[in-house]
């Protein structure tokens, strides 16, 4: 029996119809968020919506079964562990780096001041190199402090490479790790040095760029901890189009422009 023409023009409709009905649901590490905005609103057509937090706690509710099409983690230990617990990945890649910055809270005049340093930053990579923090500056200016702000190193990436530090540092010991001030994520810990709430905080240099109420004191030597690095990862085929514009040229200039380190593909 052949199939009537009618059904063989239906079931061709059926197939060029676009398969996805639901927005898409981006799980991003909260240092992401500012950027990941930007992103979207320069480009209207592709649409989602946003959870920021920290990346394991958002690793932890997709596995227990959160909807989520597209998830950008800051430390690949996250992306592993969902492979490990046999969570389907559609498609990975590294696509950034950070660095680890060392801020401190200041007024908003001088915070005015130090902007029109820091806009320079990303086009004259001497301004950073001359920001970097040797071992012995780092550990005098941690020991000054009375309250240090991380991120909480349990599931916060940015805390897990500070806690890193610390021990390559010799910092380890409990008169030191009673000034930390565990949060909930990088974008917490900023706001906490800004409210004067820390003497000092650990947070990305992308968070520390985009700051208004902070200075930037310094960037922590990279060989104190691991490679930063963030991993997308594609959970539904329905996000493709989003998922490959992350890594793209145009979204690249993008996150370089706002202090991240895009990696070739």
């Amino acid at each position: 029996m052949t199939a009537s023409p009618l059904l063989t023009r239906q079931a061709l409709a059926a197939q060029q119809e676009p398969a996805r009905t639901k927005p898409i649901t981006l799980f991003l590490a909260a240092s992401l968020q500012p950027v990941l905005q930007r992103l979207l609103e320069a480009n209207p057509r592709l649409k989602a919506s946003l959870v920021p937090a920290s990346s394991g706690l958002l690793a932890r509710q997709i596995y227990f079964g959160a909807p989520c099409d597209i998830y950008i983690t800051a430390h690949p230990k996250w992306s592993t562990w969902l492979a490990e617990k046999r969570v389907k990945i559609i498609a990975q890649r590294t696509f950034l780096s950070n660095r680890l910055a060392l801020i401190s809270s200041i007024s908003t005049s001088d915070k005015e001041s130090e902007n029109k340093t820091v806009t320079q930053a990303l086009r004259d990579r001497e301004f950073l190199r001359d920001r970097e923090l040797s071992a012995a500056k780092l550990r005098a200016l941690l020991h000054s402090a009375t309250r240090i702000a991380i991120g909480d190193p349990s599931h916060v990436p940015v805390g897990g490479y500070a806690q890193q530090a610390f021990v390559a540092l010799g910092l380890d010991e409990p008169a030191f790790t009673s000034r930390l001030v565990p949060l909930v994520n990088t974008r917490a810990t900023t706001l906490h040095v800004e409210r004067a709430e820390a003497d000092l905080g650990i947070v990305y240099l992308s968070d520390a760029l985009q700051a208004k109420h902070s200075r930037l004191e310094g960037l922590l030597p990279a060989n104190l901890h691991d490679p930063i690095s963030y991993d997308m990862l594609l959970l539904d085929e329905g996000a493709r189009e989003l998922y490959d514009f992350l890594s793209s040229a145009e979204a690249s200039q993008i996150f370089a422009e706002q202090g991240f380190i895009p990696l070739a593909r």
